[in-house]
């Protein structure tokens, strides 16, 4: 089993992804991502299950999905040589700290749509901490 270390919330940290692991080191895209806290990580566990209506009319659902895209909300904070099939680089697009809640969510969705659904799926296992141990 690997060493256990600390988690540190909030601290940004570069990540490539395991997917471009037979890219150049110079060619691969890096991401900036942060571990977020513990209220965050319960609150969006706690929205993993839906239930609606009763007996016959219940309906019972899994959101896994929209988990994924909380985290990636709360633990993505940019990228670097992130480029399009064409060879131009995607700029991130930064959320001014004047922005209101929907003007934030519609700005993080665009960032996050521009990543590759297989991409996605291992960015969450980094910002919740599934990749492979650090001691950084």
């Amino acid at each position: 089993m690997p060493k256990l270390y600390a988690v540190k919330p909030g601290e940004v940290r570069e990540v490539t992804l395991p997917m471009e692991t037979d890219v150049k080191a110079e060619d691969r895209t890096i991401f900036l991502i942060t571990t977020p806290d513990a209220r965050d990580f319960a609150r969006i566990q706690n929205e993993l299950y839906e239930v609606k209506g009763f007996g016959k009319g219940r309906k019972e659902q899994f959101r896994t999905g929209d988990q994924q895209i909380e985290i990636l909300k709360l633990g993505l904070r940019g990228w670097k040589n992130f480029t399009d099939g064409n060879g131009n680089v995607i700029l991130w697009k930064e959320i001014s700290e004047n922005a209101k809640g929907h003007e934030r969510e519609v700005i993080m969705l665009e960032n996050i749509n521009r990543i590759p659904e297989a991409a996605r799926a291992e960015l969450v296992d980094q910002v919740r901490g599934e990749a492979s141990p650090s001691p950084d």
